[in-house]
């Protein structure tokens, strides 16, 4: 979908952005890969890596945008 022609410039708000929530480990970054609750899964973290007993909720939106000179398109990132 191009969201911009090479006149315009494209506004990108984080609002619209697609994101991906997560459980992150601050000391490894080992993540949450599912759906289990927050607690549960850093329980479980927790009884396999003792002393990994701090943890942050990520919320992360990636995109691309193309070079200067081609229509800019908004894409997901890989």
């Amino acid at each position: 979908m191009n969201l911009a022609s090479e006149n315009t410039a494209l506004v990108l708000k984080p609002s619209g952005l697609p994101v991906r929530q997560f459980i992150e480990c601050t000391r490894c970054l080992d993540a949450s890969r599912d759906e289990t609750s927050a607690t549960e899964w850093a329980e479980s973290h927790l009884r396999k890596r003792p002393g990994h007993d701090t943890f942050r909720t990520v919320l992360m939106a990636s995109w691309r945008l193309k070079p200067r000179g081609e229509p800019l398109a908004l894409k997901p990132a890989d």
